[in-house]
């Protein structure tokens, strides 16, 4: 298969690793901005897929890249450390950061930050990029199951393909995919952009160590539909 793909993923997911695999490029707003004669497009933003299904003739490779939520979220929050301001992680405009630490990055600030963005930001979003896909493709991600001998999601509907991995079977994604498409996919030879290479890599491993969820915390985040959709088995 030799479609353009738009990977359309959280964030946290192994995306610039897939991205590299076919020689892609971040697509962010605004979107007049984006270089369309690239193959494969990485974004999670649903006005930049908008776009790019507007200018993009032809079949289409569609890719959710997911991970499971209680170490996406943590990752995703170190990523963020410093940032006074992020974007919405559905319509990319600049919001007021939940996650920012105000420069305190002692163990118990960034547990306290955590714990409180857990429920007013992360828990909300978890499920955002599925709940678009309505109206952006017609489909329905409810309807179709994850494939766990296969491990992906993998079906066709009008002029797109879908196929959703896992961020933990990343190891296995050109066999899954060549399974899955017939494609012969080349991926880097090591992880790109990982926690373990950014500045705050050391706090992040001493947070991974400490950090405990609670039983609630265990509770909501095994009942979110992440969870149950890729995680049941």
């Amino acid at each position: 298969m030799d479609a353009p793909i738009i990977v359309y993923r959280r964030t946290a997911t192994a995306s610039t690793y897939f991205m590299r695999g076919f020689a892609g490029a971040y697509a962010t707003l605004p979107v007049a901005d984006i270089d369309l004669s690239r193959r494969c497009f990485n974004t999670e933003y649903e006005p930049v897929v908008r776009h790019l299904l507007e200018h993009l003739e032809g079949p289409l490779l569609i890719v959710n890249l997911v991970r499971r939520p209680r170490a996406r979220f943590v990752s995703q929050f170190f990523k963020n450390l410093a940032n006074e301001q992020i974007r919405h992680p559905c319509s990319g405009e600049w919001i007021a950061s939940p996650l920012a630490v105000g420069g305190d990055l002692s163990y118990d600030n960034l547990a306290r930050v955590y714990r409180r963005s857990l429920g007013e930001f992360f828990i909300p979003h978890d499920y955002g990029i599925e709940r678009t896909y309505p109206a952006l493709f017609g489909v329905d991600l409810s309807s179709q199951a994850f494939d766990y001998d296969r491990r992906c999601l993998h079906f066709a509907h009008g002029r797109f393909t879908f196929l959703t991995l896992r961020q933990e079977d990343v190891a296995e994604w050109p066999r899954i995919m060549h399974a899955a498409l017939g494609m012969e996919a080349v991926f880097p030879s090591r992880r790109v952009n990982a926690a373990s290479e950014k500045p705050h890599a050391a706090l992040y491993e001493e947070f991974v160590r400490h950090f405990r969820y609670t039983d609630e915390e265990t509770r909501q985040l095994d009942a979110l539909l992440t969870a149950k959709k890729y995680y049941a088995s």
